[in-house]
């Protein structure tokens, strides 16, 4: 007999906020390397050793700073992006 569990949360007031500051690291996938990406990448037991790394903001045309994207635009239109981070509860 199968059986269902059903969580609920009730809150007042529920409020959440990831920052991440200009040149934070990440760590990326082109669109255009993705056709055999994992279900699983965006969980944290995922393996991302074969990704590049560098510092945001991402780009693929006029603009400074993070890292230039020059094979982008007219080729892929995703770019996977990973990063860790603490979340914490008021």
């Amino acid at each position: 007999m199968p059986v269902l569990v059903f969580f609920i949360c009730l809150a007042e007031n529920s409020e959440a906020q990831v920052q991440f500051n200009l040149n934070s690291t990440y760590k990326y996938l082109k669109g255009s390397s993705a056709s055999t990406l994992a279900g699983n990448w965006m969980t944290e037991a995922f393996d991302d050793s074969g990704w590049s790394s560098a510092n945001a903001p991402f780009r693929y045309g006029d603009g400074t700073g993070g890292t230039m994207l020059g094979d982008m635009q007219n080729s892929f239109p995703t770019v996977y992006l990973r990063s860790s981070f603490n979340a914490f509860s008021n």
